[in-house]
């Protein structure tokens, strides 16, 4: 109870202990007593229940520590941890002494090293914060370069002493604001496999090959690569693959014998896990050339800590994997959680994502970047990314939220960019701060706002050349407020690799929900149409899911969503609307102005007027399969066609550039 009072008393501002709060030795008394309350694991997970009201425990997430950022991240799974309260962090706490349990942060990530660590304590935190990184889990320390050479090579002796592989240093940042960014992976000696993999992750790995037999059907010369291989290859000549050619290595050492584009397709399971990731790029390397071009790799690996051995060298999820093979330059088809959830299956064709010939057009982005991979739910950060990658773009990614206004604007002066592409709400205040040098810059700056709140009072006329918002209804709004001609529609994209239907996870539940319910004024009437609901249905709600909402959305046989507060607005719709039409859901949500310009009612989704209708449309749905079944294929094959993020960055590209003013998401 008293540390419930403590938590209460500072989310209020108003009272008497906030307001002493700006006492500097109180503050220091108070921060003090914080430190050592956290030194201890289970008085954190209580206060952050009470603070945030998530239990760390079900989120079943990775941390993604932050240690002096002045911009925060106040969401899971984002951690920011300072030694002192009046800094305002999530958790206030000794920086060595973290109290987070062992294999739970995927990054580490502190600004200003040497103001917190003095070079005698530099081997013992290094020690501390490498027990709570996962198997192949990041630390990134940024350190002030000129004067601190001596302690720079100390730390970088330390980190490889503490078994942690050094990526290369960029030193983009030191000619920006004289910082350096270390950037260490850990890692473990690895040793020959003790045992076999247990026979669950067999039974696992056996059932999605045969899911996706008619993958290799019509290969001639098929690759198998992980231990236990053999097993692999005897299941599949039980599944009637007698006629093909099959090599069961469970060596990376045994490819260099085989001759270039050799394999029609390969199949890796029970491996990558047992690999550091200094080996990921060799053996993607060896894969990409004995492989033949444009052909199929399936990628088998367990998903967190399952199937954890002794020897596993690198924990998964989807973020991980799909970050370290887009940073391989493959072609994913499709990634996805088994129907156990135990394991992760992704799909990848050997041929270059993106274009190794830039086009000599230079794009800045900046925006909340950061979350491209944390949030693969939410297409935003990554379709960006992806389509500007794909599409030849000369791309520099710069994120509002990791760096002072004054690097990211030293940055941009030294990338000269052609387009400045910027995104969300806070980009708005840096641009306002720097109008002066953007006003006489030849940059041409595109804005992309997806959020509904009144705009500011503000003549961007000649700051911003075109501007998009994800509503119809809100363009003479945000025209009047900024003083622009140049306001489009332009909605969410959507990655159809990441963001699709499971089709291999069976129906669950009878309705599904995944976002916020509370009774402000966005989601009062939302959450009250869900009670409602309750009564007469199974209705499952779920919240703080950011990589594997189509895996939730394939266990409902109805997905609830829209804001019925938003209603009267043309064409309002966030991005859960087009993520529920990409996973291929039974998507039922509340009918809004303009709607049937881009879905039809009972082929792509179900709208509903009155919260009357409701019992009766969902009722039908549910009684009727082949219903729900015929919608959820044409909400997939909508999205892939009118929603996917290379036509919607293509579109918006071609708006920028005079070529039309036309929205292509529109039905035909």
């Amino acid at each position: 109870m008293a540390l419930q009072t403590i938590v209460s008393l500072i989310k209020n501002k108003d009272n008497h202990i906030s307001k002493i709060l700006k006492v500097r030795n109180f503050n220091s008394i108070l921060s003090a007593l914080f430190r050592i309350l956290f030194r201890f694991n289970y008085l954190f997970r209580i206060y952050y229940l009470f603070k945030e009201n998530v239990d760390i425990k079900s989120t079943n997430e990775f941390w993604m520590v932050r240690i002096g950022f002045c911009r925060k991240r106040n969401f899971l799974p984002y951690l920011n941890v300072d030694p002192n309260l009046f800094n305002k962090p999530q958790l206030c706490s000794n920086l060595i002494n973290l109290p987070l349990e062992i294999h739970t942060c995927q990054e580490i990530y502190v600004k200003h090293f040497f103001r917190y660590f003095s070079m005698k304590k530099f081997n013992n935190v290094i020690k501390k914060w490498r027990k709570l990184l996962i198997p192949g889990g990041i630390l990134k320390i940024q350190v002030e370069y000129n004067e601190n050479k001596e302690k720079i090579e100390s730390l970088l002796e330390i980190l490889k002493k503490n078994r942690f592989y050094l990526l290369k240093i960029e030193d983009n940042d030191i000619r920006v604001d004289n910082k350096l960014t270390i950037c260490a992976i850990k890692e473990d000696v690895t040793n020959n496999i003790s045992q076999l993999p247990k026979n669950e992750k067999m039974r696992d790995i056996f059932s999605i090959i045969s899911q996706n037999d008619d993958l290799f059907f019509n290969t001639n010369k098929l690759c198998i690569l992980g231990i236990a291989s053999m097993s692999v290859k005897n299941y599949l000549k039980e599944l009637n693959f007698k006629n093909i050619e099959i090599q069961s290595l469970d060596k990376l050492s045994l490819l260099r014998d085989v001759n270039d584009h050799y394999f029609d397709g390969v199949i890796i399971a029970n491996f990558l896990e047992f690999n550091n990731y200094s080996t990921y790029h060799t053996i993607f390397n060896e894969i990409r050339r004995v492989l033949k071009p444009n052909k199929q790799v399936l990628l088998i690996v367990p998903e967190k800590n399952n199937y954890n051995l002794r020897e596993t060298a690198t924990y998964f999820n989807k973020r991980i994997i799909t970050q370290i093979l887009d940073k391989e330059n493959f072609s994913i088809e499709w990634i996805n959680l088994n129907s156990s959830f135990k394991m992760i299956q992704i799909l990848f064709l050997n041929q270059f994502e993106s274009p190794t010939e830039k086009i000599g057009i230079k794009v800045c982005l900046l925006g909340n970047y950061t979350l491209r991979y944390t949030h693969l739910n939410s297409s935003w950060w990554d379709g960006q990314v992806r389509a500007f990658e794909k599409l030849g773009y000369d791309l520099l990614i710069l994120d509002i939220k990791d760096h002072s206004f004054n690097y990211l604007l030293k940055s941009i002066k030294l990338f000269n960019p052609d387009i400045l592409w910027i995104a969300g709400k806070i980009v708005i205040e840096f641009l306002k701060k720097n109008a002066v040098y953007f006003r006489s810059s030849k940059i041409k700056v595109v804005y992309w706002f997806w959020d509904s709140r009144i705009p500011i009072n503000y003549d961007f006329s000649d700051l911003i050349h075109t501007m998009f918002i994800s509503s119809v209804g809100e363009i003479p709004l945000y025209k009047k407020a900024y003083n622009l001609e140049r306001v489009y529609f332009m909605p969410a994209p959507i990655t159809p690799q990441i963001m699709h239907r499971n089709k291999f996870i069976k129906e669950k539940y009878e309705i599904g929900f995944s976002g916020h319910l509370d009774y402000s004024k966005y989601h009062k009437e939302r959450t009250e149409i869900i009670n409602y609901l309750k009564k007469f249905f199974q209705v499952k709600v779920v919240n703080n899911v950011y990589n594997n909402i189509p895996e939730f959305y394939a266990q409902c046989k109805i997905v609830f969503g829209g804001t019925p507060y938003l209603r009267k607005i043309e064409l309002i719709a966030s991005n859960r609307f087009y993520i529920a039409l990409s996973c291929g859901t039974c998507h039922l949500t509340n009918y809004v102005n303009g709607l049937e310009k881009v879905v039809t009612n009972h082929d792509h989704l179900i709208w509903y007027a009155k919260k009357e209708e409701l019992k009766a449309i969902i009722q039908k749905y549910l009684q009727d399969t082949k219903l729900r079944l015929n919608i959820k294929l044409n909400a997939e094959n909508l999205a892939n066609e009118k929603h996917n993020y290379l036509v919607r960055i293509k579109n918006m590209l071609d708006i920028v550039n005079g070529k039309t003013e036309e929205f292509y998401g529109f039905l035909d």
